[in-house]
């Protein structure tokens, strides 16, 4: 069973991270890689002009809300939206 954090507790900016990096993993992958976009891309892909402090209060507040898998009583996972997010205007 997976528990998923309260939806409405996400922002809709929250919820246009997510999405975006969804649709970078393809079927076929065997596990996950690591997804580079340029800020251009990431506004294209989720249709949203990103601003350094907007995205990184965004990505800090999908990363304080993790996903919880129950797989039984005695059986639980915890894991987070990202393993890491890198941000580098340099």
């Amino acid at each position: 069973m997976l528990v998923m954090p309260n939806m409405h507790l996400l922002k809709m900016k929250s919820i246009l991270i997510v999405l975006t990096l969804l649709t970078e993993i393809k079927e076929d992958d065997k596990d996950f890689q690591d997804y580079v976009f340029t800020l251009k891309d990431l506004e294209f892909k989720s249709s949203n002009k990103w601003h350094s402090k907007q995205l990184k209060d965004t990505v800090k507040g999908l990363m304080s809300k993790p996903i919880e898998i129950q797989k039984n009583t005695n059986k639980w996972e915890i894991i987070n939206w990202f393993s890491y997010f890198k941000y580098d205007m340099g």
